[in-house]
């Protein structure tokens, strides 16, 4: 007598622990989970908390006129680093640099470090009366770490001359425009062209 015997596999599907995946472009997460706001990473749903900026990295810089100085950076500088945060009542910051008067032939070198989780950021360099300069899209000074997006500014200015930093959401976000939030690092510096 023969026995067949029947072997039946259910299909099963990893656990995947909560937290363990950084959030995904526009906070995509595996099946189940949900981004979460302050840690950029995938937690069960009863785990998560809302993005919310801290007001320390807020303040009145939503004008080229009204820019938050980085101060005047020597010729060949080392970088200097900002820390900010954008949500639905804070739609832009500028940042305001000035390229000292006895600097030779300079460029600036801007770059801009976000999570992909929230709002995509893009940059811009104005004159002082808001007028552009340059966009976003230059060469980057290193590679973004996992999970993090990236925008950067490199461009010969001359001496002399004062600019302004724009950062704010793009304008194509996949959300119409309602999903500002977002926090980054802004790193500046110059060097000689």
């Amino acid at each position: 007598m023969r026995v067949l015997a029947l072997l039946v596999v259910a299909g099963c599907a990893a656990d995947i622990p909560s937290g363990s995946y950084l959030c995904g472009p526009d906070s995509a997460c595996p099946e189940g989970q949900v981004c979460d706001g302050p840690t950029n990473t995938c937690v069960v749903p009863s785990a998560v908390t809302t993005f919310v900026c801290d007001p320390a990295l807020q303040a009145s810089d939503d004008t080229h006129e009204t820019a938050s100085s980085l101060g005047t950076l020597a010729c060949v500088s080392a970088p200097v680093t900002a820390n900010g945060c954008l949500d639905i009542t804070d739609h832009e910051d500028w940042y305001q640099v000035t390229v000292p008067a006895a600097c030779g032939s300079t460029a600036i070198h801007v770059d801009l470090v976000y999570p992909l989780a929230f709002a995509q950021l893009d940059l811009a360099l104005t004159d002082m009366n808001g007028s552009g300069v340059a966009g976003g899209g230059g060469s980057c000074s290193s590679a973004p770490a996992e999970g993090d997006g990236q925008d950067c500014i490199y461009v010969g200015v001359p001496a002399g001359a004062s600019y302004a930093i724009r950062v704010r959401p793009v304008a194509y976000s996949p959300c119409n425009g309602d999903c500002v939030d977002n926090h980054y690092a802004l790193s500046v510096r110059l060097s000689t062209n």
